[in-house]
C-alpha cells in the first residue's frame, strides 16, 4: 500500500510538472511588431526584451526597426531611432551591453546591390561584419570604427551566437573601464553576392570590444 501511494504521488507530481511546462499563447498589448523571422533579440538587464530587424514575407524584405517588449507587463512599443541607422538585415547577432546602455548588433545578411527582393529564398545577399551600437536612452545609433577593434571574417557572419561581457577595470572590478566586450561564436560566411544556400559554417570563438 505504501509503495502504491508513493507511485501515485510520483505520477501526480509528474503530471503537475508536465502541465506547468506546456506552451500557451500570450496576449501582449501595445504596438505589436509585424510578423517576421530571422530577427534578432536581446534581453535588457533591467527588464525588457529588444527585437531588431528580420525578414518579412511574401516579399523578401529585410528590416532594421527596433521594438521593445516591456516585462513583465508584456506591452510592445516601437523604439524610434536616429543616427547611423544600420542597413536592413536578417540573421544578425545581438546583445545588450552589460551596463544596459546599448544594444549591440553584429553582422547579419543584407540584400546585395541589384538583388531581386521579390524572391522568397535564394536571393543574393551580402554577409555583414559590422558592429552597430544603439544608445538606448536616446535611441541613437552610434558609428563604430571596426578597424583594430572587431574580428573580420572572410565575409562577415550570420547566425552567430553572441554574449555581452561586463567591462573589468585594471584592478579586476566588474563595471569599470568601459562598456565591455562581446564574445561571438560560429556563424556563416559566403562570397560577395552569393546565393543563400552557398553559406559555409564557421566555428571560431572571437572577442570584440565595444
Amino acid at each position: 500500500a505504501a509503495q502504491e501511494a508513493e507511485a501515485d504521488a510520483i505520477r501526480e507530481a509528474a503530471a503537475t510538472e508536465e502541465a506547468a511546462a506546456r506552451w500557451h499563447l500570450v496576449q501582449a498589448s501595445g504596438a505589436v511588431p509585424c510578423a517576421r523571422f530571422c530577427h534578432s533579440a536581446a534581453l535588457e538587464p533591467r527588464g525588457g526584451w529588444l527585437v531588431f530587424g528580420g525578414w518579412v514575407l511574401p516579399r523578401s524584405r529585410f528590416l532594421n526597426d527596433v521594438h521593445r517588449l516591456a516585462l513583465p507587463a508584456l506591452r510592445w512599443e516601437g523604439v524610434a531611432t536616429t543616427g547611423a541607422v544600420p542597413r536592413p538585415r536578417c540573421q544578425a547577432a545581438a546583445a545588450v551591453s552589460a551596463d544596459g546602455a546599448c544594444l549591440l548588433v553584429y553582422g547579419g545578411a543584407a540584400h546585395a546591390a541589384g538583388s531581386h527582393e521579390h524572391l522568397c529564398y535564394g536571393d543574393r545577399v551580402d554577409d555583414l561584419c559590422d558592429m552597430r551600437l544603439l544608445h538606448l536612452p536616446t535611441g541613437t545609433w552610434l558609428p563604430h570604427d571596426a578597424n583594430g577593434h572587431i574580428w573580420r571574417p572572410q565575409r562577415g557572419g550570420t547566425n552567430a551566437a553572441v554574449w555581452a561581457l561586463p567591462a573589468v577595470s585594471d584592478d579586476g572590478v566588474e563595471g569599470g573601464g568601459g562598456r565591455g566586450s562581446l564574445l561571438l561564436f560560429g556563424g556563416m560566411n559566403s562570397a560577395p553576392g552569393a546565393h543563400t544556400p552557398d553559406f559555409v559554417a564557421v566555428a571560431s570563438l572571437v572577442e570584440g570590444f565595444a
